[in-house]
């Protein structure tokens, strides 16, 4: 009888434990910040961003969650700079540029297989074609490399009409405009992600200077100042803040949450008591 009662008893925790297991398997995906550490962690950046996104402002996380998506912003807009200005240069059969470009983006999100396709896509037709070619077996170096370019695939066919060399010297010109700008971003984004905020956003200024209607520009900044403003938040420095949101608002007037944040700043500090 013993026996049976102790088995019952066994029978009943488990199924209790199953129970409490579902429910916070559950609540687990139901929770879009756990769910978005998640898939941050597991290489997932776009879907980590738009789980960051889905955390409401009155959670106490909110401030984490904008800070993690927007460090995740940051690497996807450098990944696809880098990715398309290496799809630019291996359009021009300029493979040893293509080849650090598309390192560079493999660096910022290393869990992107089409980065590392067109990088590896590009290491063979570099060594195609820097092969040797001795007379009488010129038809057949022609053939290799043709045999090289189909096996590169679909990307191969698609990049190089729309990412042709410029025509013309003002199209040139703009170009290396709109490379110097790429250039100076991927070095500062380098940068901050070592943590160094204060000065990269010090160089961002001097960018915006220079290049006043540049959008990457101006909407990086923004994205910065909004970064900084959600540091002083949390430290209870709401002036400085209200101050950087403010900054920022006139440089992207449509960057997601700002004015939430700006709305509850300007509360608090109206209703501060004197």
């Amino acid at each position: 009888m013993r026996r049976m009662l102790r088995a019952a008893l066994v029978a009943s925790m488990c199924c209790l434990c199953a129970c409490n297991l579902q429910f916070f398997r559950t609540q687990h995906d139901a929770d879009p910040f756990v769910r978005a550490e998640a898939a941050r962690v597991r290489g997932e950046l776009t879907e980590a961003l738009c789980a960051f996104d889905q955390v409401k402002p009155e959670d106490s996380r909110y401030a984490a969650a904008r800070l993690q998506a927007a460090a995740l912003e940051q690497r996807l807009r450098l990944h696809h700079e880098l990715l398309l200005q290496g799809l630019r240069f291996r359009g021009e059969w300029r493979s040893d540029e293509a080849i650090a470009a598309f390192g560079e983006a493999l660096a910022a999100w290393p869990e992107d297989e089409r980065t590392a396709h067109l990088l590896a896509a590009t290491h063979l037709r570099r060594v195609a074609v820097a092969a040797p070619v001795t007379a009488g077996t010129d038809g057949e170096s022609a053939k290799a490399a043709q045999v090289v370019e189909g096996a590169e695939g679909a990307a191969e066919s698609a990049s190089e009409p729309m990412f042709a060399a410029p025509l013309d010297e003002s199209a040139a010109s703009s170009t290396r405009t709109i490379d110097t700008v790429g250039a100076q971003l991927a070095r500062l984004e380098a940068r901050l992600q070592r943590g160094q905020l204060d000065s990269v956003l010090a160089e961002m200024f001097t960018l915006h200077r220079r290049w006043p209607s540049d959008v990457r520009v101006c909407s990086r900044l923004a994205r910065l100042l909004m970064q900084r403003g959600l540091v002083h938040y949390g430290r209870g420095a709401v002036a400085p803040a209200l101050e950087d949101w403010r900054r920022a608002r006139k440089l992207d007037a449509q960057l997601q949450g700002l004015a939430q944040l700006i709305d509850a700043a300007s509360r608090e500090i109206v209703e501060a008591p004197r």
